[in-house]
């Protein structure tokens, strides 16, 4: 039902799994999901920076251009970043916003929304039972 709505686009992040209506349509083809990722509303594809869409249907047409392999590259660059996020990090269970553990005790605190979780379980920190690992 979402699909059919006039200016529903899905975020072409294959981790994401969201979509949402862009109100901006093709005059402001830049979309940023509701986590974060980029994507042009027009051609439906990872938004195309350094590049209108008018110079991506340019270099588009020609997949031998500098232009284009740099845009593949670089888009390449993007999905393996997303790929070690993912991996090494994991959502605050309240905000969604990407944390990254690297020592100490599970006891988390999100830093953009203050919440306090368990790294292990993800459950609320407040009378939180600390498990061994």
């Amino acid at each position: 039902m979402l699909e059919s709505q006039e200016g529903f686009r899905w975020c072409t992040e294959p981790s994401c799994g969201s979509g949402h209506i862009h109100e901006g349509g093709y005059s402001q083809p830049i979309m940023k999901c509701p986590n974060g990722h980029l994507s042009c509303y027009v051609h439906k594809v990872p938004w195309h920076k350094g590049m209108t869409c008018d110079e991506f249907d340019i270099v588009k047409k020609n997949p031998d251009s500098p232009a284009y392999k740099q845009h593949l590259r670089q888009q390449e660059e993007n999905q393996q970043s997303e790929k070690i996020i993912a991996l090494t990090s994991k959502p605050c269970p309240s905000c969604g916003r990407n944390i990254e553990k690297n020592g100490g005790c599970a006891h988390m605190i999100c830093s953009l929304c203050r919440y306090e979780f368990c790294w292990h379980c993800r459950d609320a920190w407040h009378g939180h039972q600390t498990r061994r690992r």
